[in-house]
């Protein structure tokens, strides 16, 4: 799970969160978000949103940050930036590969006994990543 931008007590907190999401209306027209749905739960699919404080405070803030840097460093941001959050807390990295790199991750799989088959490998690419692949 993500940590969300907007501040929650007893939640682990971001710098300044509850005043960058109500500030966060300047990059309207600029940054869009996406947020994309665990599949197996909910099965509207993910869509573009505008960022606005309406958006922003459940959205990653760790991408939001990111994004907003890189958007303030590339100067005058006459390009539009498109921020795309999926997660789950504490997954292994085997679970977002696609299946066709498999193969590559069995070669370096050294976890034995394997301590992450909780999910099948590729699990959270196929259910987060396929449906937002062109």
């Amino acid at each position: 799970m993500a940590m969300p931008v907007d501040n929650k007590p007893g939640a682990f907190q971001a710098d300044n969160g509850t005043a960058e999401v109500a500030a966060s209306g300047r990059y309207a027209g600029r940054v869009t978000t996406l947020t994309v749905p665990q599949a197996k739960y909910d099965k509207d699919r993910a869509t573009w949103a505008p960022v606005g404080p309406a958006t922003l405070g459940k959205f990653s803030a760790v991408c939001w940050y990111t994004g907003k840097a890189l958007l303030e460093l590339s100067g005058d941001g006459a390009a539009p930036l498109g921020l795309i959050a999926a997660a789950v807390g504490g997954s292994p990295i085997e679970y977002w590969l696609p299946p066709s790199a498999r193969v590559n991750v069995n070669k370096c799989e050294s976890d034995v006994p394997q301590c992450d088959n909780m999910y099948n490998d590729s699990a959270f690419y196929t259910d987060q990543i396929e449906q937002i692949v062109p």
